[in-house]
């Protein structure tokens, strides 16, 4: 086999993203967008893996600009996820002025279940793969997300 160009890859990439955010639409029909999934993840505190930007109970500004997102698109996602009992709202101990958003339990697990669903959904991918093409993506998929973490633009 030929090697792919950059051009293939990325479509490759592109393709594969899609097939994963057609999953995330059809989560919407929960009754949980892919804004609010996101909130939401935003929101758990950190896991096994390092995520590149800081989770767990944030303020709204911070959430805003986390996800790229208006503070007033913020504030609606909130106050849905609230009437749902997934979020609350708390005063910035350290600034009163200030709201800080955090997960409550009923929020975790419907996370976890989101979680789930996605999991089996990757894992069914994942699963046809051999053993050697699954390495491969591993690593290749740890060296991308240390570049793009650390912003870095490899010299070709």
């Amino acid at each position: 086999m030929a090697e792919p160009d950059v051009d293939e890859l990325i479509t490759l990439l592109f393709q594969t993203l899609s097939g994963l955010r057609r999953q995330q639409r059809r989560e919407a029909e929960t009754g949980l967008g892919p804004s609010h999934q996101m909130l939401l993840w935003r929101l758990k505190p950190r896991g096994r893996f390092e995520a590149p930007w800081p989770q767990g109970p944030s303020r709204v500004s911070d959430l805003a600009q986390a996800l790229q997102l208006t503070p007033a698109a913020i504030t609606q996602l909130v106050a849905d996820l609230e009437r749902r009992g997934y979020v609350r709202r708390d005063r910035d101990e350290r600034d009163r002025r200030a709201v800080v958003v955090s997960l409550t339990s009923a929020g975790e697990e419907v996370l976890a279940e989101h979680r789930q669903r996605r999991r089996l959904e990757v894992q069914r991918l994942v699963e046809a793969l051999d053993p050697e093409d699954r390495e491969a993506v591993v690593r290749i998929l740890h060296r991308l997300r240390e570049m793009n973490h650390r912003g870095e633009t490899p010299d070709h």
